[in-house]
């Protein structure tokens, strides 16, 4: 074969070969370029815009809207007091504190058919709590018709306080019946006294009745019923069955924490300027039940936090609340309320340590707002300013906004790297 037909076939050979591996490599190329496509995650488009002042807005169209559930409601107007924030506890009111004693020395006996009281029970107004065996010392049986004249006595005047609490009653059940004009709370007041009354009428007449008897020698040789005159929460355990105690000794001690008082303390250096008009006092881990507080009086400081300390009466439908409970009261101060919105709570989303709402500033755009000077109120935040009456704002589903917002934010900062 000549030398140029074997250069000739060479060098297609070698082109070939060439041709071969330039191929190969393209499809592998293509191989690894469609599976490093594959492996990579998909990029959701951002839902974030900038406004005209470059403040940041979460767009959300109409579908994604209902899929989420996302309403909006207006603003209110509000009217709100400047105020006074003050820090304490939660203390035991006096007036809701009974401790039931024994009227006569005596021996106690359990009643039939009902176990004796235990820590934490809650009983009745009027509910029968012991049985009591009188004893006699010799003075005392010489005493008797004195202790007669005065078991009749505050046996008429339970009785007159009876028929008072029972007019109570009629007029409140009427006036509740009447739109309202009475709340239920009072309703249910009232109808506790009546049974607290009860309960003291028929302990004084069952008394009496008893005194009477051993003066005359025909009364009955049982017990006497010592009954809870107002109900309460039992907290102490002073005797028990079988054991014998001694006139005006206690038996056990009864609680109600549906009403507690509030003592806090300004910081020091800070003062009030008149009377409180009233305070919100929000129990440390319920801060977005604040209770309303009935300012009365100022007290004692206390030489471990020198500041200007006050007593409010508060009334809670929290039956977990109990005394020592620490407490952050915004005291209003009287004076002409100012104007403002009521944010709802159900607005209101924290981050950062601020407190935020969203507000729709067009259709399907919605800018999260801080609430800078927001104060907590029963059903939200009072605020003064940075928000308008009328302006619509989210009340269901904030959260997830803040949580689409936050997401778009990092996809933006992860392709921007």
């Amino acid at each position: 074969m000549k030398p140029w037909i074997k250069a000739a076939i060479g060098i297609l050979v070698l082109g070939g070969i060439a041709a071969g591996v330039i191929f190969a490599y393209l499809e592998m190329s293509e191989e690894r370029k469609s599976e490093a496509e594959m492996e990579a995650p998909v990029q959701a488009p951002s839902r974030l815009a900038r406004g005209p002042e470059r403040e940041v807005l979460v767009l959300l169209d109409e579908e994604t809207r209902k899929r989420i559930a996302l309403e909006t409601q207006p603003l209110a107007e509000a009217l709100y007091r400047p105020e006074r924030v003050a820090y304490g506890r939660l203390l035991e009111d006096p007036s809701g504190s009974q401790s039931v004693r024994a009227p006569v020395a005596g021996t106690l006996r359990k009643i039939e058919d009902r176990a004796w009281p235990s820590l934490g029970e809650k009983v009745e107004a009027g509910s029968p709590l012991s049985r009591l065996i009188p004893r006699f010392a010799p003075a005392e049986r010489a005493d008797l018709q004195a202790r007669l004249s005065s078991a009749r006595a505050d046996a008429e005047q339970a009785a007159t306080a009876l028929g008072v609490s029972r007019a109570a009653l009629v007029r409140a059940r009427t006036l509740n019946a009447e739109d309202k004009n009475v709340s239920d709370r009072v309703l249910q007041e009232a109808e506790a006294r009546v049974k607290s009354e009860e309960a003291r009428q028929k302990s004084a007449t069952e008394l009496a009745t008893f005194f009477e008897g051993a003066i005359t020698g025909n009364g009955p040789a049982a017990a006497l019923t010592i009954a809870v005159e107002q109900g309460g929460e039992v907290v102490e355990l002073l005797a028990r069955p079988g054991e014998a105690v001694e006139s005006g000794q206690g038996i056990v001690r009864l609680a109600r924490y549906d009403r507690l008082l509030a003592r806090v303390t300004l910081p020091s250096g800070d003062r009030l300027d008149g009377k409180p008009v009233g305070a919100r006092v929000s129990p440390v881990g319920y801060e977005d039940q604040p209770l309303k507080g009935e300012w009365i009086s100022a007290a004692t400081a206390d030489p471990q936090a020198p500041g200007e300390t006050h007593l409010f009466r508060v009334a809670s439908e929290n039956t977990s609340l109990r005394p020592g409970v620490a407490v952050v009261a915004r005291i209003e101060l009287p004076g002409e309320p100012q104007r403002g919105v009521l944010v709802p709570s159900a607005s209101v989303v924290r981050f950062g340590g601020r407190v935020w709402a969203y507000a729709q500033v067009a259709e399907g755009k919605f800018m999260r707002r801080e609430l800078e000077d927001g104060k907590p109120a029963e059903k939200g935040w009072y605020a003064s300013s940075g928000w308008k009456t009328g302006e619509k704002v989210v009340v269901s589903g904030a959260g997830l906004l803040l949580s689409e917002e936050l997401k778009s934010q990092i996809q933006v900062q992860e392709e921007g790297k």
